[in-house]
């Protein structure tokens, strides 16, 4: 009896690796380059590779390569099939690597047609050329980022006066600055000594996330700095955040009329107080927060009612004033129109609108605003001040205008006569009117 063989494994057999999470061989990975391992990507992250995908005949059915164009997109987010959601999420920044992929982690039983035919196995070779984190920044433009280390629980996120507990552990220059576990209010951070970008970073954690925060000057603590925390002007923060505790304010809807507007005219307060320490930004958030609860209050009563559209006007003006602040002026005209329908005779919302049209050098406007507020405030300064300013501008205009529209003229006039041109003179014209 002729004795058995032991089955030949090459090296490329002897480097197959299940990559799948389930270990069910769904999908097989080949190391043609290692990578730097300390550099894999995490869910949440966006990744650029180049691929050359292929059937069991090694017809290639698609190739970013022959396009000379990278592809990138994000892992975890089922954009992709979960043969590259799984495969490429265990590649590290460098790797090049060969994967076989089955059909129920490929196209599975429909296939993508007319390519990829039905149960098809995939054959793809990856490279992966860059991992970047979620780009959070309020302009897309890198200045916050954020990548998952542990995916939290559910689906709730932070909103403005939502009670949080938080561990913290923020670097600079690779030295630790914040080691802390605090409570606070969503909204209050710049309290705690949170700037801009890690509380925007925070509210979009969920419940026992972690995550890890790259924040650009911008997004931090800007020119300023921060002495309390020994952070010097324009400075780059890596904070690693746990969001430890999440229970989220109550939305307007879970509340009785009466607890809407307290809840107004809570945020409202609270909202003057950081509008007074120079924190526009915290300001607004809340001011829209308490616009949110006085629009949802219903009240039948008629007492309410007026109670309610005061604390309406009263958070348009102040939203108002953020907006001029920040130079917004179109926000701001929009929240004194919405303050003015409720009260026409709104002395603040005249004035307000006149200063953001004033600014836009909307000056014939802006002396309309300040002419309704000296008919409502005869003895107002202030206005009095800026209608002279706008009169004297308004005068300007009409002269630049007047001696622009001359020199076009005579310019006409000028071309007219060099061709020969003889004006004509209409006394000498019947159109038949009598």
């Amino acid at each position: 009896m002729a004795e058995q063989m032991e089955p030949t494994i090459t090296d490329n057999q002897l480097e197959d690796i299940d990559v799948t999470t389930k270990k069910d061989g769904g999908i097989t990975k080949v190391i043609l380059t290692p990578g730097n391992n300390d550099n894999k990507p995490r869910d949440g992250d966006k990744v650029k590779v180049h691929y050359v995908g292929k059937l069991d005949n090694g017809e290639i059915f698609d190739s970013s390569r022959e396009r000379d164009d990278p592809f990138e997109f994000t892992i975890g987010e089922g954009s992709v099939i979960k043969g590259w959601d799984e495969g490429v999420a265990t590649m590290g920044v460098g790797e090049l690597a060969n994967f076989k992929i089955r059909s129920d982690y490929g196209y599975g039983k429909t296939g993508s047609l007319p390519r990829i035919p039905g149960d098809a196995t995939l054959y793809f070779e990856v490279e992966l050329l860059d991992i970047r984190g979620d780009d959070i920044s309020p302009d897309s433009d890198g200045s916050l980022m954020k990548r998952l280390v542990q995916k939290g629980h559910g689906f709730k996120t932070a909103n403005t006066g939502a009670n949080l507990r938080i561990k913290l552990l923020g670097k600079l220059d690779g030295k630790i600055f914040d080691d802390r576990e605090i409570d606070l209010e969503f909204g209050e951070g710049i309290e705690h000594q949170l700037c801009k970008g890690l509380e925007r970073a925070i509210g979009k954690m969920k419940e026992n996330e972690i995550a890890e925060i790259d924040i650009e000057a911008s997004q931090g603590w800007g020119q300023s700095g921060n002495t309390e925390l020994g952070i010097p002007s324009n400075s780059k923060l890596k904070y690693r955040v746990e969001l430890i505790k999440l229970d989220k304010m109550k939305e307007s809807w879970e509340l009785d009329d009466s607890e809407k507007l307290t809840y107004a005219e809570t945020f409202k307060g609270k909202g003057t107080k950081f509008f007074k320490n120079g924190c526009i930004e915290n300001a607004i958030e809340y001011y829209k927060k308490a616009k949110d609860f006085a629009e949802a209050a219903k009240d039948e009563d008629e007492g309410e009612k007026v109670k309610i559209q005061q604390v309406m006007a009263a958070l348009h003006l102040n939203l108002a004033m953020c907006y001029i602040k920040l130079g917004r002026e179109v926000e701001a005209i929009e929240e004194c129109d919405l303050a003015l329908a409720i009260d026409r005779d709104n002395i603040k919302g005249y004035y307000r609108r006149g200063e953001a049209r004033f600014a836009r050098r909307d000056f014939d406007l802006a002396l309309n605003d300040y002419k309704k507020v000296l008919h409502l405030d005869p003895e107002n300064k202030a206005a009095k001040n800026k209608k002279n300013i706008c009169e004297m501008n308004v005068r300007k205009e009409e002269e630049r205008s007047k001696a622009l529209y001359t020199k076009m003229f005579s310019a006409v006039v000028s071309s007219n006569t060099q061709r020969g041109d003889v004006p004509i003179d209409n006394h000498h014209i019947n159109d038949g009117a009598e």
